[in-house]
Order: structure tokens, then C-alpha cells, then sequence
């Protein structure tokens, strides 16, 4: 791939193209539109004041990582796959295997100082040795808390609770305040295992072996996490999606929502001053790690005649630009340190978004949310949700479905 030429300006990068070239149209995938859309277009307009001759043409979105994927496998098999698609952090490794992502190596590699990518999350992007990308946004779960609520109910909130029987008995107080509070919410069906990994990962756990040819989450730290969902459950936690849960915490009838970091921004601007706001921190072991969500740009034209675009595209919107733009407007965690520590970007809104300040502390805590190996990644994702599910709404116990969970997902990563 030819590697593109990128010049500071004052208004951010300036993209060497060949004015003689033909106009080049790109096709764009990309999921939560909820969320994303407003980013993108913004993406995009940017970028074609820098690549007048480049347009962007974003495909119908994925409602999640999972369509996304999905979406992608189905159209590899008729050659109409987007030039590029957004996809989960923990997806991406299933398109690598099936060797329809493309190696960006020549294309970030020799620019990386001067783009602003941190090691760490660079790293996300490379796959057996090579980089696929780097990614868009990053998530983090953590907790929202309603401070008004929580105080009317009588609860000190100024030391962070350590446990889940602390977070429940929290909530069992805010409950009691009326019939059409909830008063604590753990979004255990956010999106695939995501939230099982979460409460795995907090405790020390892994999900496979290091040859990743055995199951290894069916151990004391997957049954902690089992017994944690089957508890919620057992608390009257309503049965709720996380955009349910969202809309009532803006509402100010959730007292503390577990969730992730992508929703920051939005529901500063949906609360306003209706109420105060706070984050904490997600407990955990004192090894334990978190997953980090979010999604990376992955390369799928081999079209030669689009490499220089889609090279530039990705540096835009993985560069100190489109992560401010990302920022600014989701609130997801990102890898861009340029993006963080320039006045030209995102350095004066750290300093006066303490919500955000506050979110870049969990890094050093996070670690990939976990890929499944072999085509079936996402039905073995499938298989912990539908476990979680049933131990949530007490189909079964903790001590049955972990047996059954575990058996299925092994079945699945056998050769």
C-alpha cells in the first residue's frame, strides 16, 4: 500500500492528493447508529474538505457488532463487501481468519509518533503480528450514579461501594423511595458476553486456556460471576435493555446504572443540570482487569485504485482529528495521545469535562475484551448470553447453567 503523505496545518492534517486523480467513492459500515451517526457525518464531511475527490458513502448501519460481522460474512460471498467496516474490538480476529481484512501496516506503521497512537492501543489493532487497524473508540464498564437520588435515600456517597451486595443494598434503599425508581441496574445484556467477561475479568478470570483449546471461565471466578447475575436477578432488578436503562437514569429514575463509558457524553447533555451526575469506578480484585469495548476501522477493499484513499480515510478518523470529533461527541475512551495533550484538540475539553478527566484513569485497568478463535465466535457469544439470561430471569441456577455453558462453548472451539 502506498503510504500517504500527511502535513500539520492549523486546522489539523493536510492530505497530499492528486488533484489529477478520479473521484474515488467509499463505502462505509459502521454499527449504533443511535449512538455513531452524528460522528460519522461529521467524519465525513471533514474529510472531504481535506479529499475533495474522495466520497464517502456510508452503508445502512448495523444496530450492533454482532449485524455488523454478520453483515460482512454474507456480502464476502457475493463480492459487495464496504470498503470498510467498523467492527467490535473482539471481532475483528474472525475476519483476519477468514482473510478478508486487510494488513494497514504500510499505511500506520511509519507514521505513528506523528498520528498520536499510544502502544497500548495500538496493540488492540494487531493481529498475529500485523496491524489491522487502530482503534475508533474504546469503552470501559463503570458505574452511574444519580447523587440527588442516592443522598434522598439516605446513602453516604462519599466512599465508593466494594461489593455488589453494597451496589444491591444501595439500591434496595433508593427503591424504597417510590414505586418508579429502579435503584440499582446492572446491564448484563448489553451487547454479547461482554458483561460476563466484565465481571470474569474483575475477578482474575479468563475465558480459555492459553492454548485456547479448553474452556477456563467454568472456575471459581466464573461461578462468582454466575451467582452475580443470578442475584440481580433475584433482587426485582427489572428486565430492561441498555437503551431502556439509559433513557430512565437521564430521566433520573435509576439510581446507579452499570454501563460503559460510550454514553458519557450523551447523557451529560440529556441530564443537563435535572440532576448531579457521578462516575465510580466498577469494583474489582486487586488483580482484576476489564475489557474494553468499542470498535476499529477494518480495511476490506483490495482495490488498488482506493488503497491511498482508504489509507488517508483511516489516519483521519483514527488520527487527532476524527478522535476529537469522536470524542467530543460520544465520550468514548481513545489511544490518540495527540488527540489528548494537543490545545489544538482535546487537551482544553480534558481540563473542563472532569466526567471525561475521570475516564482516562481506567486505563492502565483495561485489557482486550476477549476474541473467540474459529468461525463460531459469535455463536459461542450467543451460548454466554443465552446463560446469563436464564440465570438472570432464574430459568436456572447458577450451579446448572454453568455446566451447560461451559460444554457448549466447548463443543464450539474444538477443531
Amino acid at each position: 500500500m502506498k503510504r500517504a503523505i500527511f502535513l500539520f496545518a492549523a486546522g489539523g492534517f493536510l492530505l497530499n492528493a492528486d488533484p489529477a486523480a478520479a473521484d474515488i467513492t467509499l463505502t462505509i459500515q459502521y454499527p449504533y447508529p443511535s449512538l455513531s451517526r452524528p460522528v460519522h457525518e461529521e467524519i465525513a464531511r471533514q474529510f472531504h474538505e481535506l479529499r475533495p475527490d474522495v466520497t464517502i458513502e456510508y452503508l445502512q448501519p448495523a444496530e450492533n457488532h454482532n449485524q455488523a460481522l454478520q453483515y460482512v460474512l454474507r456480502t464476502s460471498m457475493t463480492g459487495t463487501m464496504p470498503d470498510v467496516s467498523f467492527q467490535g474490538v473482539h471481532l475483528a480476529r474472525t475476519l483476519v481468519e477468514r482473510e478478508l481484512a486487510v494488513p494497514l501496516n504500510a499505511c500506520l506503521e511509519p507514521d505513528i509518533e506523528t498520528l498520536g497512537y499510544a502502544d497500548w492501543a495500538l496493540e488492540m489493532g494487531r493481529i498475529d503480528g500485523q496491524i489491522y487497524g487502530f482503534p475508533y473508540g474504546l469503552t470501559a464498564p463503570v458505574l452511574y450514579v444519580n447523587l440527588d437520588l442516592l443522598r434522598e435515600a439516605g446513602v453516604d456517597v462519599a466512599a465508593y461501594p466494594e461489593t455488589w451486595d453494597d451496589l444491591m443494598e444501595i439500591g434496595r434503599q433508593v427503591d424504597e423511595l417510590g414505586d418508579n425508581l429502579v435503584g440499582f441496574h446492572y446491564i448484563w445484556n448489553l451487547t454479547g458476553d461482554f458483561m460476563f467477561q466484565t465481571l470474569l475479568f474483575s475477578r482474575g478470570g479468563s475465558m480459555l486456556s492459553p492454548d485456547e483449546r479448553e474452556v477456563a471461565f467454568d472456575g471459581d471466578a466464573g461461578m462468582e460471576a454466575l451467582r452475580t447475575i443470578a442475584a440481580f436477578g433475584a433482587s426485582d432488578m427489572p428486565y430492561m435493555t441498555f437503551q431502556q436503562v439509559n433513557q430512565a437514569f437521564a430521566a433520573g429514575t435509576v439510581g446507579v446504572m452499570v454501563n460503559t463509558t460510550a454514553f458519557v457524553a450523551g447523557l451529560e447533555r440529556q441530564i443537563g443540570d435535572r440532576f448531579t451526575m457521578a462516575l465510580w469506578p466498577f469494583p474489582r480484585d486487586e488483580n482484576g482487569r476489564l475489557p474494553a469495548g468499542g470498535n476499529i476501522p477494518i480495511v476490506l477493499t483490495t482495490d488498488e485504485a482506493k488503497q491511498d484513499a482508504v489509507c488517508d480515510y483511516i489516519r483521519f478518523v483514527t488520527g487527532p482529528v476524527g478522535q476529537t470529533i469522536m470524542v467530543e461527541r460520544i465520550g468514548y475512551l481513545t489511544g490518540n495521545d495527540l488527540a489528548l495533550t494537543d490545545e489544538r484538540y482535546l487537551r482544553d475539553y480534558v481540563e473542563r469535562n472532569h466526567h471525561y478527566a475521570w475516564t482516562l484513569q481506567l486505563q492502565p485497568s483495561l485489557t482486550n475484551w476477549y476474541a473467540f478463535p474459529g468461525d463460531d465466535a459469535v455463536v459461542i457469544m450467543d451460548v454466554v448470553h443465552d446463560a446469563m439470561e436464564a440465570v438472570f430471569t432464574g430459568e436456572m441456577t447458577a450451579e446448572e447453567a454453568m455446566p451447560a455453558m461451559a460444554a457448549g462453548v466447548q463443543d464450539l472451539i474444538e477443531p
